[in-house]
């Protein structure tokens, strides 16, 4: 029998050194980095004056201030013009001196890493001056920005300009942008004959429904790799210090094993709802275990209401950057730069506040590693399936997902995001599965799970897909899936409707059925159908939430909606890690630090997913907050940090009971052994 007891279950982490000593004695590595600013221009041919205004004053006073571990600048954006006075690429119309020079001069007097913002795939000016180069779309016509793999641009352009920016200019690295969100599928006759030589389909499909659509789908995320691979291996062959990641890859939008040599992990978050993102990105990007970070955008729009860019206040940033340093991951925001490269000055104040807030939790987030508890699934299999684009920069497919982890942490759990091949190296370390809402899970997997549950294993099924996917296992026999259905649930204090895909089914032998579906907003119209319901398996046990709860949270999030997915986690899991109680309007994430562990809290309270509302600067502080861990063992010291007070506990058998006064926006608590 597989004994899973998950505050005893924790990965191993080397110990950190404390990098928040100012000044630096050396410049860091981007793996060793913490907090970077990226500055963005995307140059472009009529550019005629830059340099013109950017100082060593202005940058070492920016850098005095900010004091970055990092910084990203602009070098070649997506239209292909470079905004330093390159020999391999485009250049624009006119430069005062040199500025890349310049910024590197001052920052190697800093100490501060120097990397370049720099588009891969995606150029404008390539794609147009060498049209034959470009991707071939399926009616033949040619791409206006993305280069095919099988043209000469990587080694006639890309690469001799990475090579240019480590060896002329000496900067530390290259974030390439414009890469897997933007690759668009390839029909050109190279990829058609070597699609047809590799895998025997002679007609090339074009649409999802098309008959080897998968293979043709598959056999593009390996051009697109093949890509990644060259450039790698070519700098690294030369440059084996240069530090490179191309942005988004393996992430969400890449959700596959880490295979490639990326000296690191990063991408971008969206402006708008970006707390949720965050919290959603960064655990997609935890998952692979490879030195990470994510980047806030300094300022928000809708692009919907063509509305204006609006600046985000320090503290909006903040509650973003807290969702990435609370998963253990690097941070970075992303601020304009005027057309002439200069800094805009009046931001470097809010670039300085962010800074302190970051800096002050620094000892206490970076590198940590998650305590293993809840870990939702993430099947690339079924998200790779119908996808239109080789790697989309959002699907509405993954909706589902991300109303999953924002519903499970509104309910104050610790929750995780796998992917299949994570899954199957570390499904023991979780007390809970969840699968949200998928249809397909990789075949493979599949017996791993069903061990997994026989062992003792805790398994959640949301919605019609996993729960056709488990019929078997639960002996359903007459499954029926309802599209959009209405109807309404219970969540033992008040109802609310639903409007989602329903699995319709009558409730086998041994399946105890918790709670039923209404007709109407009133208990005496109660109907046979199930709404959630648990089966003992093996050892273990398996429970299903019959309507795809998930889908609709991510666009309809509600308290009885919250309430209800947490009677079946509480069902399943009756003896968490963590307890709050005071407001559901924190997030919290359990790390292990060192011998050490930390509860990050994060204040989720106000307008942040409001589209509305583009920048705020008002957070209600919440609290008194009461909570309880279940942890190894009686810790020598809690404390409450950046505030550096200890609390004073109550132990209870195997676990500790303790009260936060109160929470402004994201404090660790420090459990010291």
């Amino acid at each position: 029998m597989l004994v899973l007891i998950p505050a005893m279950v924790f990965p191993s982490c080397s110990r950190r050194t404390d990098q928040t000593a100012v000044p630096r004695d050396h410049r860091l590595k981007r793996e060793d980095s913490f907090f970077g600013i990226h500055f963005d221009l995307h140059a472009g041919e009529r550019d005629d004056r830059i340099g013109a205004t950017l100082t060593e004053g202005m940058i070492d006073s920016f850098l005095t201030a900010v004091d970055p571990d990092y910084i990203q600048i602009d070098c070649k954006g997506h239209p292909g013009i470079s905004s330093y006075p390159t020999r391999v690429g485009f250049r624009a119309a006119g430069y005062v001196g040199d500025p890349l020079k310049l910024w590197r001069k001052i920052t190697a007097e800093h100490n501060t890493a120097l990397y370049m913002h720099f588009s891969g795939i995606y150029d404008r000016k390539v794609a147009g001056e060498f049209p034959q180069w470009a991707v071939t779309h399926p009616d033949g016509s040619k791409s206006d920005r993305i280069l095919s793999v099988y043209s000469p641009y990587d080694t006639t352009y890309l690469i001799p300009q990475l090579k240019e920016l480590a060896g002329v200019y000496q900067v530390e690295g290259v974030w390439v942008d414009g890469e897997c969100w933007a690759y668009e599928s390839d029909y050109g006759p190279e990829a058609l004959t070597e699609f047809r030589t590799t895998t025997g389909i002679l007609d090339v499909p074009v649409n999802p429904s098309d008959e080897g659509y998968r293979e043709f789908m598959d056999f593009q995320r390996k051009l697109f790799k093949r890509h990644v691979a060259r450039y790698l291996e070519a700098v690294h062959a030369e440059y084996p210090g240069f530090q490179l990641t191309s942005n988004w890859a393996f992430s969400s939008m890449m959700p596959e094993k880490a295979d490639l040599d990326l000296d690191y992990l990063s991408g971008d978050l969206t402006p708008g709802n970006a707390v949720n993102r965050a919290a959603f990105e960064a655990r997609c990007m935890a998952s692979q275990r490879r030195p990470w970070d994510l980047m806030a955008w300094s300022f928000s729009w809708d692009p919907g209401r063509s509305t204006p860019n609006h600046t985000k206040s320090a503290l909006q940033l903040e509650q973003e950057l807290a969702e990435v340093m609370a998963m253990g991951g690097g941070v970075q925001v992303y601020f304009k730069q005027n057309r002439d490269i200069s800094i805009q000055p009046w931001t470097i104040p809010i670039m300085a506040e962010i800074a302190a807030f970051c800096r002050e939790r620094q000892k206490w987030c970076h590198k940590a590693v998650p305590v293993p508890e809840i870990a939702i699934l993430y099947s690339g299999y079924d998200y790779e399936k119908n996808l239109s684009a080789v790697y989309p920069a959002w699907d509405e497919s993954l909706r589902p997902l991300l109303g999953c982890i924002d519903a499970v942490l509104d309910g104050q759990h610790t929750a995780e995001i796998l992917m299949e091949h994570h899954l199957k190296n570390r499904i023991g370390e979780y007390a809970l599965i969840i699968i949200p809402s998928w249809n397909e899970i990789d075949p493979t997997l599949m017996p791993v799970i069903h061990k997994y549950v026989e062992s003792g294993g805790r398994l959640l099924l949301i919605g019609p897909g996993p729960i056709g996917l488990f019929r078997e296992t639960l002996g359903i026999e007459n499954l029926t899936r309802v599209e959009r259905a209405s109807s309404y649930v219970y969540n033992g204090k008040s109802m609310c409707n639903i409007r989602a895909d329903l699995a319709a089914f009558s409730p086998p032998a041994g399946m105890v059925v918790q709670g039923y579906l209404y007709h109407a907003n009133d208990l005496r119209f109660q109907d046979t159908l199930p709404a959630i319901a648990f089966k003992d398996q093996g050892d273990g046990r398996i429970g299903l939430i019959s309507f795809d709860l998930t889908a609709q949270y991510a666009s309809d999030a509600n308290y009885q909606m919250r309430d209800f997915l947490g009677l079946a986690i509480d069902t399943l899991v009756p003896d968490p890690v963590v307890r709050v109680s005071g407001s559901h309007l924190v997030h919290v994430a359990l790390n292990r630090l060192n011998d050490d562990f930390a509860l990050n809290l994060i204040n989720t309270a106000g307008k942040h997913s409001d589209s509305r509302t583009l920048t705020f600067n008002d957070i209600p502080p919440l609290g008194p907050l009461d909570i309880t861990l279940k942890v190894p063992g009686k810790p020598a010291v809690v404390r409450i940090e950046p505030e550096g007070v200890n609390l004073r506990c109550q132990f209870e058998g195997d676990r500790i009971r303790f009260r936060v006064p109160g929470l402004k926006l994201h404090s660790i608590i420090i459990l010291e052994y």
